[in-house]
């Protein structure tokens, strides 16, 4: 049981703060000139926890 509590308590949860552009793929806005709004309905999310940063957190 010791054994797995150490490495449980090693694990670290690693995020990156910049997008790793080599997952990203770019392509040109047909509409330039046009503005554009964005609304994701969703039923829920991830982020950071606020009090324990780097530990992933969920809402609905």
């Amino acid at each position: 049981m010791e054994e797995t509590r150490e490495r449980v308590k090693n694990l670290k949860l690693s995020y990156q703060k910049q997008p790793q552009k080599e997952l990203l793929i770019a392509m040109p806005n047909p509409y330039p000139d046009r503005e554009y709004e964005e609304e994701i309905v969703t039923g829920e999310f991830t982020s950071l926890c606020p009090l324990n940063p780097g530990q992933p957190d969920y809402a609905t």
